[in-house]
């Protein structure tokens, strides 16, 4: 069923009408914004400098002296269509095929930058689902001092240095309905926030306050990605008494979300620097959890490998208690603190991040969640050669404190190896590459060989394989039979 969000027009009305009228004294106050820099491979790193510090999309406004000039609003934009294909047609509910278009449009007027977004997501063949996504994707307004920069609205913060992966990052929630296929910033979620700085030679002290919650975004049932996968079909096509069909069917979600007010409200900090090559930040967070703690299941007894498999399901299904309770999840609390950091040694860029949670909620075998403390660090490096043959190459670890062995997907210590190789092919309008994931406890992975044309002006196309391998009790390998073949198409306006 197509799923409209559409955001309440009075709302946007209202903060369009605040921000202007705010925007106006800034814009006479505020000095001239400076482009800033972008941190480049192998260019001296600097945390303020970063790219990485600007929303998402968004590149910093030039301010005119001219009064022609200052009036001027500038637009742009992108609009992109992807589409793929499985490799293997495995079992009659998957989603052999999918296709998807995004387009952004954005206006920037002096400090104030707002952007609409229509999504489109079709996953097809017989368990058919779609979502449709319509309203405003960011807005806010930026006011700068030498000292100070304060940035109000919905945006995307990135936190952290270390690439598809990054423990640090923990402001935006991520679109995880086709799991890590899209890349690490298409994942990423705006959220209302404000942001404020200040920066002292090469100190700087940040702080964030985040309002109102906003998950992550995914599916509970009926795509090859979501959490029970196909389940409900799968019993819909068994052998199983159509009353216990009809139980299965009826199996629905309570999602509770944590209540609006102050105790809900997120902050973070962040302080950090420069010193000679060496940028650091220390982190904290306190945070709702993106993603949600299952607090109660409504089939009772259950020891699952694979909770989107129904033959573990089925294949003890007299010992198993049927209530008539839902799912019911929730969205906990947690307290995170973080350390990152970026250097250069020698011709190599060298980058890493840890992050501590006091607590972690973890999906059980019974399917319901157990929260633990964690420890998550990555470390990396990353080499392009005089022939530009490009190399990144990440090892991370998790720990999970008081490590419960009913947890699903993860034991006590997991480690993994993240990378990226690339090379430009033909001048730098054809390139190669290839980005990997490898869980060396399980040694389940995911690999995507891919090729990126741009020959034609704001044009990109992109050609590849999303591949999984590894058991079906992994977190990688439970999507082995998800292989496939994807085309995408990106224009910028």
């Amino acid at each position: 069923m197509l799923q409209k969000t559409i955001k309440t027009g009075k709302v946007y009305l209202g903060l369009i009408f605040f921000m202007a009228a705010f925007s106006v004294p800034l814009a006479i106050e505020a000095e001239p914004l400076k482009i800033l820099p972008i941190l480049m491979v192998n260019l001296e790193p600097s945390v303020y400098l970063s790219k990485r510090t600007v929303p998402s999309e968004a590149k910093p406004l030039v301010l005119s002296d001219s009064k022609k000039d200052s009036a001027k609003i500038d637009f742009s934009g992108s609009t992109e269509f992807g589409a793929s294909l499985d490799t293997d047609d495995n079992h009659s509910s998957e989603n052999l095929t999918s296709f998807k278009n995004r387009t952004i449009i954005k206006a920037d007027y002096k400090q104030f930058s707002v952007s609409g977004i229509s999504d489109y997501l079709y996953f097809g063949d017989e368990d058919k689902n779609e979502d449709y996504d319509l309203g405003v994707y960011e807005m806010y307004v930026r006011y700068n001092t030498p000292s100070w920069d304060f940035i109000l609205g919905k945006q995307i913060k990135r936190w952290g240095k270390t690439d598809q992966v990054s423990p640090v990052d923990t402001l935006n929630p991520e679109n995880i309905t086709e799991f890590i296929t899209p890349s690490y910033e298409d994942r990423k979620i705006p959220v209302w926030m404000a942001d404020i700085t200040f920066r002292k030679d090469d100190f700087f002290v940040e702080g964030v306050l985040i309002p109102f919650f906003e998950p992550s975004r995914f599916h509970y049932f009926g795509t090859d990605w979501a959490v029970f996968s196909h389940l409900k079909n799968d019993i819909r096509q068994s052998s199983l008494a159509a009353p216990l069909k009809s139980y299965f069917e009826s199996m629905s979600v309570n999602e509770a979300e944590p209540d609006s007010g102050f105790d809900s409200f997120e902050y973070a900090l962040r302080v950090g620097g420069t010193i000679d090559r060496l940028d650091y930040g220390f982190t904290y967070h306190y945070a709702n959890e993106d993603l949600p703690y299952f607090k109660s299941f409504p089939v009772k007894n259950l020891s699952l490998d694979n909770p989107g498999s129904v033959q573990s399901l089925l294949s003890d299904i007299g010992s198993l208690s049927l209530t008539n309770e839902h799912i019911e999840t929730t969205y906990s609390r947690t307290h995170i603190a973080g350390f990152e950091f970026e250097t250069t040694l020698a011709d190599f860029g060298v980058r890493g991040e840890a992050a501590v949670k006091d607590n972690e909620s973890f999906l059980t075998r019974a399917l319901t969640s157990v929260r633990n403390p964690s420890l998550f660090w990555v470390v990396g490096a990353d080499y392009l050669s005089s022939n530009q043959w490009y190399f990144n190459l990440q090892f991370a670890h998790q720990h999970i404190y008081d490590y419960d062995s009913s947890i699903l997907y993860f034991e006590d210590n997991n480690y993994s190896l993240i990378g990226e190789i690339k090379k430009d092919l033909v001048s730098d309008w054809l390139n190669a590459s290839v980005q990997f994931t490898r869980m060396l406890n399980d040694n389940s992975y995911y690999l995507s060989p891919r090729l990126k044309y741009t020959y034609i002006r704001n044009l990109e196309i992109m050609m590849g394989l999303n591949l999984f391998g590894g058991k079906d009790t992994t977190i990688l390998g439970r999507y082995d039979e998800n292989d496939q073949v994807f085309l995408h198409m990106k224009y910028h306006f």
